[in-house]
């Protein structure tokens, strides 16, 4: 029983001696091996921290191949998926601008009422009164004129009616051309509170 607990004690001692590290091991730190990496080219162990086999072969630029080339991917699928998805809407939209010229050849302009007749009163005086202009939705013949507060008290009665006709006028020829068949006039009334 002695010698057994002898043997056991040494060799409990050796093994802390080893991790403790206090053995010198020149011969291991020399040529400590590092087993996951090989050399792909020669197939040998690459020993120590050294990122070059004997043979000429270096694992570092291999990382950085292996890195750009990722990275080169990567980009070119997003370049060709942009321009995959901007090729699709360029199609939609010339199927969707085709559709509008077959069934509206008639009009001669797409754009809403709203915009026509702000673009005819650019040059006028009126320009900087009207807030927001808008087709009534229950009755399509009439027209809402919305004149921006500050200036609604400030405008005499005669300017509002002058606005008035001046949309009217534009507003007819746009209407004529919307709905030729309609028996109903256009008409154009002021948004505002009185």
């Amino acid at each position: 029983m002695n010698l057994s607990l002898h043997k056991n004690l040494k060799r409990k001692f050796k093994k802390t001696l080893k991790r403790l590290n206090f053995i010198d091991n020149n011969l291991h730190k020399r040529r400590a091996i590092i087993w996951d990496k090989i050399c792909p080219k020669c197939k040998n162990f690459i020993y120590g921290n050294n990122d070059f086999c004997t043979c000429g072969y270096s694992v570092a630029r291999e990382r950085v191949i292996k890195l750009w080339g990722i990275i080169a991917f990567t980009w070119f699928f997003i370049i060709v998926f942009v321009g995959f998805t901007f090729s699709n809407f360029a199609k939609l939209n010339s199927v969707v601008y085709n559709k509008l010229e077959k069934n509206d050849s008639d009009f001669y302009s797409l754009s809403p009422a709203n915009v026509q007749i702000i673009t005819s009163l650019r040059y006028s005086k009126y320009k900087d009164y009207i807030q927001t202009i808008y087709v009534n939705p229950k009755e399509k013949h009439k027209l809402m004129v919305l004149i921006k507060p500050v200036y609604w008290d400030m405008l005499p009665f005669e300017e509002k009616e002058l606005l008035k006709q001046a949309i009217m006028k534009k507003w007819s020829e746009i209407y004529q051309n919307t709905a030729p068949s309609s028996k109903l006039r256009p008409e154009v009334h002021l948004a505002n509170f009185k």
